[in-house]
């Protein structure tokens, strides 16, 4: 079968003819079957995901919560097991060999000067929160995907941007701002 606008599909227009394979629950009350079961015509769309990946997105909460942050070494800590280690760290702190899952103690060695925040899950959350509301401009079923992650399922949705490469530019272009 070829591919033809997303579908998988054996004819051009979109459409297969797979002999004894009903497509859709009944339609008709006339045989139990709709026209299309009767003739034994079926489509199947493949779904079209888009995955978004924020593995700065602690950091960029509190660089634009606090300016000071963008200038200073800084690392975003959680406690595991009665050891603090780094969950996340801006550029000036990764510059300077800091590391995520170190533990603080190893952070100080390598950097005196780490300014230290400890991780606020919730906050995060809200953060990823409003970025899954806002993802659903592009489509109506947007998720939480990990941590630090949002998928879309843009099937059918992408022409209405152009196309998939249009709409993942738009995408990255408004989330740089």
């Amino acid at each position: 079968a070829g591919r033809h606008n997303g579908l998988r599909c054996g004819a051009r227009d979109g459409w297969s003819r797979l002999p004894r394979q009903p497509a859709w629950p009944s339609r008709s009350r006339r045989n139990g079957k709709n026209s299309l079961q009767r003739a034994g015509w079926r489509c199947e769309m493949q779904r079209r995901f888009l995955c978004l990946y924020f593995p700065r997105l602690i950091i960029d909460r509190l660089e634009q919560e606090k300016a000071q942050c963008a200038t200073a070494p800084l690392a975003v800590v959680w406690e595991e097991k009665g050891c603090l280690r780094i969950a996340a760290a801006n550029n000036r702190a990764r510059e300077a060999g800091v590391r995520i899952g170190t533990s603080l103690a190893d952070a100080r060695a390598l950097l005196p000067s780490l300014h230290i925040v400890l991780d606020d899950p919730a906050a995060n959350e809200r953060v990823k929160q409003q970025l899954v509301e806002w993802c659903n401009h592009y489509s109506p079923l947007a998720a939480h995907d990990g941590d630090d992650g949002i998928v879309l399922d843009i099937t059918g949705c992408a022409h209405l941007f152009g196309g998939e490469a249009a709409l993942l530019e738009e995408v990255q272009s408004r989330l740089r701002v």
